[in-house]
């Protein structure tokens, strides 16, 4: 019995060391706006996310790496957020500017869907907005994200 509560502790004492969002106290809202610099004007949409780096679409996107964060929609340009730890906010860790976008598309596997974003540098991102309550990917969240970051191309 005592082994058994202490590896139900160990379990639930390590549990917290992998979690790729701010814990639930944290205001979601608050948390994106103190790390969205003030230059970047205001944030249109947030959402819980994946970013998949140097991925267009799904063509080799079980190849390439995927991580967990916050997708940011400024006045200026797509933001990823990500969670650190160690200093309990949101910290960006990628940031690229409509000014820069060369291509945005929806692309579209059954019933999933990913944001994908050509820069003008050539280099390619795809993010797909997921379920709040786990990384989950959400189709149409993502693709009420692709209608939004479209409108914020065209009033530049």
């Amino acid at each position: 019995m005592t082994k058994t509560m202490a590896v139900c502790f160990i379990a639930v004492a390590l549990s917290g060391c992998v979690t790729y969002a701010p814990p639930v106290p944290v205001r979601l809202s608050a948390a994106v706006t103190a790390a969205t610099p003030p230059g970047e004007g205001a944030v249109k949409l947030f959402g819980s996310s994946t970013w998949r780096p140097d991925t267009i679409g799904f063509a080799n996107a079980g190849q390439r790496m995927m991580t967990d964060g916050m997708l940011v929609l400024t006045d200026k340009g797509v933001l990823w957020e990500q969670w650190d730890k160690r200093a309990c906010k949101l910290s960006i860790a990628k940031k690229i500017r409509y000014a820069d976008i060369h291509v945005v598309a929806l692309a579209e596997s059954g019933p999933d869907r990913l944001i994908v974003i050509q820069s003008k540098n050539y280099q390619h991102d795809s993010f797909a907005l997921t379920q709040d309550s786990a990384p989950i990917a959400d189709p149409e969240k993502t693709a009420a994200g692709y209608r939004m970051l479209l409108n914020l191309l065209f009033m530049r």
